[in-house]
């Protein structure tokens, strides 16, 4: 059941609206999705019982895609409980009922289809109806029943249905000038008007591809450890971030580290200073126990730059080295609650960091609260 909720939470979360378009919504209805499982010629006898579990996807799926293709603001979609049968589609009789069922919700185009299950194995046919011309455009994608890769695949059937959607509004819309052109050139002293092609717009996989960019910054408090802990006081730090998530479990991010350190409290011989600058590239593997709360484990490998500031007024004779600089391997590694209301994100967290200077390593606990915005 909590899988069930997970995947649920994923796959009906939509994207973020885009500008509403001036011209008229394409009217859409999606019907579920009949479940067909398919057996192979040696049943397993224990797995007989399991076929239940997959039986919400005929739901979901429809859902989610509905969900997605609202998000875009051109499409105005209805989700329609029950099933229709595709047994005799094609034919006059199937195009009339289609017609009918049109007529009455006054929609330009009916989705269907089926769903087949073999082993783990999940293959998503649809049929785009177009009402009006006829006509239909068979859509087939295969997947394993993970969450993250059905909501891949959802996008990429979402994507798919708007270019249909697409493709036939600029047919249609060439037709109808290239019948103007025809009417305007039978009376004289017009000119031929420019035949114009209405393509699928260039940033709509661009914006889908952003979805999950988000960038902020976390703020907190370092403790030192190890040798330098006797030389320096613990400091508090700001680090900003940018992160990506390629998939709903998988993400890559950028970590700025800036930490300035004093003496403060500590008996020293000479007092110094130190300030740090670190860059890491990270891997985040994310686990979502429901749509605004999971975890995250971070690690990842970078450079760091660091200097180490002697106080002169100490040195009488000169002899000791006013500054150190070294650049060296820097260490990052981390873990957090977040929370998600999109845009805003929320991390409560600690980590672990270390650069390895040549002699000594900088040690260093961290505890964080982090906040950030999520396209």
């Amino acid at each position: 059941m909590l899988k069930t909720a997970i995947i649920s939470a994923m796959l009906i979360h939509g994207l973020s609206p885009a500008a509403t378009a001036a011209t008229p919504k394409v009217k859409v209805l999606i019907y579920n999705l009949p479940v067909v499982h398919e057996k192979s010629i040696i049943i397993d006898e224990e797995k007989k019982g399991e076929e239940d579990r997959y039986d919400y996807y005929s739901f979901i799926i429809p859902n989610a895609i509905a969900q997605n293709l609202n998000a875009s603001g051109k499409i105005e979609i209805r989700k329609i409980d029950g099933e229709i049968s595709l047994k005799d589609i094609g034919s006059g009789a199937f195009y009339e009922d289609m017609r009918k069922i049109g007529a009455e919700y006054s929609a330009q185009y009916i989705i269907g289809g089926r769903a087949a299950i073999k082993g783990k194995k999940l293959t998503i046919e649809l049929a785009v109806i177009n009402v009006k011309e006829n006509d239909f455009t068979g859509i087939t994608k295969e997947t394993f029943e993970t969450g993250a890769e059905l909501k891949a695949v959802i996008n990429d059937l979402t994507l798919n249905i708007e270019k249909i959607f697409e493709t036939a509004a600029a047919t249609e819309h060439r037709e109808k000038r290239e019948e103007r052109a025809e009417k305007r050139e039978e009376l004289p002293g017009k000119r031929e008007e420019r035949k114009e092609e209405i393509a699928v717009s260039p940033f709509l996989k661009g914006y889908r591809a952003m979805e999950n960019l988000s960038f902020g910054a976390k703020s907190g408090r370092i403790f030192i450890k190890g040798p330098f802990s006797k030389l320096y006081d613990d400091f508090f730090y700001v680090s900003p971030y940018l992160s990506y998530g390629i998939l709903t479990w998988l993400g890559v991010s950028v970590v700025a580290d800036y930490f300035s350190a004093e003496n403060g409290t500590k008996i020293v011989k000479v007092n110094s200073s130190m300030l740090l600058w670190g860059v890491t590239v990270n891997a985040d593997l994310s686990y979502w126990f429901f749509e605004h709360f999971g975890v995250t484990l971070s690690a990842g490998f970078g450079a760091s730059t660091g200097r180490i500031y002697l106080n002169s007024s100490q040195d009488p004779f000169g002899s000791l080295v006013k500054q150190r600089k070294s650049t060296d391997p820097y260490l990052n590694i981390s873990a957090s609650f977040n929370l998600l209301f999109r845009p805003i994100e929320l991390q409560f967290g600690g980590g672990y960091k270390s650069a390895f200077f040549k002699g000594e390593n900088l040690s260093l606990l961290a505890v964080f609260v982090g906040i950030g915005y999520r396209l």
